[in-house]
């Protein structure tokens, strides 16, 4: 008997070529999209330490455990450890009340802007809802514009309503006209300019106007009308004018009247109103640096009746103010109507350039309803006590 022994082989039931392959595991998602639900609609969700938006939303979360904390405004803070993960994709949570005798209140008015007072104590505009405690409140809503509203309301109730109509301002007759007044107020560009007699002035000019000399100016306001009978009546309570008209210009006013006119008016609106100086007001009457070097002040020629009332074309009165032909500046009556008051005091000219020139004088300018043409030009000056009044004084304002 013969026993044969074939070393390093082994027998088997597998085929050439078979290659057993390795099973592969499922990898689970990172995370999930996970719905919160929450009662107190207005409530902020903050997920380990990181602010997310609202409690009532949806959020992507990795898998794990995550900390939740809650926070709305009438309601207790709440925190809990909730899990993510295959089975936990959804949770509703609820908040207690911070008070337990109270209700949500729903807040809107016509005007959105409108700040809302509850009880005395701010609590933003009037809109939304907030949380009041049972019984009486006061509301109180003001606005820009807007007459102030104030209510009482009774809180008993969920889901009360509440809407409110702000009424528009109604402006007073005086403030109406102090508001057009300051809105009439143009703004003149500061700069340099001859003043006095130059050349355009020829031989009508009067030796109180020479030396023509430089002026450097700053910036300032000056009003485009003369002062109105009614704007002086709102101010002071009373008209002295000759001449009645509430758009004819005010007269019969001294310096010193419009010293106390001014002191009111400044109250009133909380500006800082003045009369011109003399070199303000030589340059206004000019133009500014828009100057076209006319005698008169005017934007197109050297007609004077086109710009101005006079004693050729008046009739002996004052005339409403603005309907001649402005100048450069778009100001009316520079020449003519009344004479208008400056700051200054009336002295000689010097030669010498000046900055921003006080002057030293009370001194009138620009013409009247009785002036001769050649008293109407805007280097033409005299000089009056300040205690004067009459029927062709009158006064424009400066800022």
């Amino acid at each position: 008997m013969i026993f044969g022994l074939v070393m390093g082989t082994t027998a088997t039931n597998a085929q050439p070529g078979d290659i057993k392959k390795k099973e592969k595991k499922p990898i689970p998602p990172k995370g999930y999209n996970v719905t919160f639900e929450c009662n107190a609609s207005s409530a902020n969700l903050t997920v380990d330490g990181k602010r997310k938006g609202s409690a009532n939303g949806t959020y992507y979360l990795t898998t794990g455990k995550h900390s939740v904390k809650l926070n709305a405004f009438g309601y207790v803070s709440l925190s809990k450890t909730i899990t993510v993960d295959s089975s936990h994709k959804y949770y509703y949570l609820y908040m207690d009340r911070v008070e337990k005798d109270g209700y949500d209140v729903y807040f809107s008015c016509n005007v959105p802007s409108a700040l809302m007072s509850i009880d005395g104590v701010a609590s933003g505009t009037a809109s939304g809802s907030r949380f009041l405690k049972k019984g009486s409140h006061s509301i109180q809503l003001t606005a820009n514009g807007y007459e102030t509203l104030t209510r009482s309301i009774v809180v008993n109730s969920e889901n009360s309503r509440y809407s409110f109509t702000m009424e528009k301002r109604q402006e007073s007759p005086q403030q109406a006209i102090l508001k057009n007044l300051v809105s009439n107020m143009v703004y003149v560009e500061g700069g340099t300019f001859m003043m006095g007699a130059t050349k355009e002035q020829g031989k009508d000019a009067y030796d109180d106007e020479k030396p023509y000399h430089q002026v450097t100016l700053s910036s300032f306001s000056i009003g485009k009308f003369e002062v109105t009978q009614e704007e002086w009546e709102a101010v002071m309570g009373s008209n002295p004018s000759k001449y009645k008209g509430a758009k004819l210009p005010v007269e019969c006013v001294s310096w010193e009247d419009c010293q106390t006119f001014i002191e009111k008016l400044n109250a009133l609106t909380g500006k800082s109103f003045r009369l011109p100086t003399e070199a303000e007001w030589e340059y206004a009457a000019r133009g500014g640096n828009r100057s076209r070097g006319y005698k008169y002040a005017s934007a197109g020629d050297n007609t004077l009746g086109n710009v101005a009332w006079y004693n050729a074309n008046s009739g002996g009165k004052t005339h409403e103010v603005g309907k001649k032909q402005p100048n450069e500046l778009g100001l009316y009556d520079m020449s003519g109507n009344v004479w208008e008051w400056c700051h200054d005091k009336y002295g000689k000219y010097s030669s010498l350039a000046q900055t921003n020139s006080t002057g030293s004088g009370r001194v009138l300018r620009g013409g009247s309803w009785g002036s001769d043409a050649g008293r109407c030009r805007v280097s033409y000056r005299r000089g009056s006590s300040p205690s004067c009044r009459n029927n062709y004084l009158g006064l424009r304002l400066a800022l």
